[in-house]
């Protein structure tokens, strides 16, 4: 089964296709030629999503058991730049985001397309670059925290952990990508 052969879950039919591929969810970032950017966010809808405890990739309500994707560094600090999510949701973009989906896939270095209006956040304590591994962890809460890079989100104790969701690099397959995050 392809990415592009991935059922979309229901609560986020709404949204279009970019290219009739990939999904342009709710905190994409979309350039004045309607472009996607899909390493920066819509600023306004991350900040309504973290502000009404909404899912970024649906844009619809949530409650807990809140769902996180990171690595090791996330899953130890428990510090994440995206916000909680829908378990399905979150399941679906490990299926189908090619940042998650091919861990030995060349991902671009190239800086995100932003205006004045869209920004894309980074944190001291999440890792640069594609973790070799990475999981879908679940906490029945979160707190967001300022930091100098704007707003992170630091979830509540681990109810589960799954490490099974998303494949792990394989280090001779990708030379260029060294080390673990």
């Amino acid at each position: 089964m392809t990415p592009f052969d991935v059922p979309i879950p229901e609560r986020l039919k709404r949204f279009p296709l970019w290219q009739g591929k990939l999904l342009i969810h709710f905190t994409v970032h979309v350039n004045k030629d309607g472009s996607p950017d899909f390493k920066a966010f819509h600023s306004a809808h991350r900040a309504q999503a973290l502000a009404k405890d909404w899912c970024p990739l649906c844009g619809q309500r949530m409650e807990p058991p809140y769902a996180f994707i990171g690595g090791p560094l996330c899953h130890t600090n428990r510090v994440f730049i995206d916000g909680p999510m829908h378990e399905e949701c979150a399941r679906y973009a490990t299926k189908v985001c090619p940042y998650l989906a091919n861990p030995n896939g060349d991902h671009s270095d190239k800086p995100p397309n932003l205006d004045a209006h869209h920004v894309a956040v980074t944190h001291e304590m999440a890792a640069p670059g594609r973790p070799a591994k990475m999981g879908l962890f679940f906490a029945d809460s979160y707190q967001l925290l300022r930091s100098p890079d704007g707003v992170v989100i630091k979830a509540g104790p681990w109810l589960r952990v799954d490490w099974t969701a998303m494949p792990e690099r394989i280090e001779s397959a990708c030379p260029h990508h060294k080390g673990t995050s």
